[in-house]
């Protein structure tokens, strides 16, 4: 088995974005480079013969940056 922290980025910047992207599951709505990586990241994981699981944090921000708020 395998633990893959994950951003939230290659579903959207949102929960409701994240909600409607695993409903229709074939549509990619990020274009930002760090999405994508991880999107292709989580497929290939997703096609290995390993049970996966995908953690994404709530929240992880710093000085000067909103969160995902």
């Amino acid at each position: 088995e395998d633990v893959v922290p994950a951003p939230v980025g290659p579903y959207g910047e949102s929960k409701i974005a994240a909600e409607d992207y695993i409903k229709e599951r074939f549509i990619l709505p990020t274009t930002s480079p760090l999405g994508y990586s991880s999107f292709e990241k989580e497929e290939y994981e997703r096609r290995s013969d390993k049970r996966v699981y995908i953690l994404r944090p709530c929240m992880i921000h710093g000085p000067g940056n909103k969160g995902n708020l």
